[in-house]
């Protein structure tokens, strides 16, 4: 269920991530609660092989130590950001390559359980990659130059990151793609009539 937070606080962010087991995109987009417009965002690539652990890798694996390490990443993000929404990408099945989904459905759950500890009541809003590629002007096949061009192109999206927006890579730039699709479903919300609870 979609709550606007009524701290008093004019803003509230949304953390949102492009999933995956070795590079992870994560983020944020804070916006003006009152004026339903963008204040600023970021976004920031991870690399699960360099927040792998050694002895978990050993004794778990490769992939389970990646995930490992991008679960305490999120954990240390949600406690300095303590965001009101999170939004993530949806895994996709793609035929040519089946073993992706597994490894995509697996880095989900886990990030869904860090979520869980940080706040049990602070949901995930999936959204599938049509949908995303459609927030940003881009049609739902777009590869991913296309939906580069078009976040580029977002003037709402008041990028303020440390990381220029134009070297961003692909995963930092598909996070901040589903952040601006969550966005705009809050808008949408508000300008039906929803309204602050």
């Amino acid at each position: 269920m979609l709550i606007m937070p009524n701290d008093g606080s004019p803003y509230a962010s949304i953390l949102s991530i492009d999933p995956g087991t070795e590079t992870l995109g994560i983020a944020c987009v804070e916006f003006d609660v009152e004026r339903l417009v963008i204040h600023g965002s970021e976004a920031k690539t991870f690399k699960g092989s360099k927040l792998a652990v050694e002895w978990v890798e050993e004794l778990h694996g490769g992939r389970f130590s990646r995930i490992h390490g991008h679960c305490r990443n999120l954990t240390r993000i949600l406690n300095v950001v303590d965001p009101a929404y999170i939004a993530c990408e949806s895994p996709f099945f793609s035929r040519a390559h089946p073993q992706a989904y597994g490894a995509l459905t697996e880095i989900v759950y886990a990030l869904r359980l860090a979520v869980f500890e940080h706040n049990p009541l602070l949901e995930i809003q999936y959204i599938d990659p049509p949908s995303v590629k459609n927030a940003v002007g881009a049609k739902g096949n777009a590869d991913k130059f296309a939906v580069r061009d078009c976040v580029l192109r977002l003037a709402d999206l008041n990028y303020a990151g440390k990381i220029p927006l134009a070297a961003l890579d692909e995963h930092s730039i598909d996070s901040l793609a589903v952040g601006y699709a969550y966005f705009q479903m809050i808008v949408a919300l508000m300008k039906a009539g929803w309204h602050r609870g």
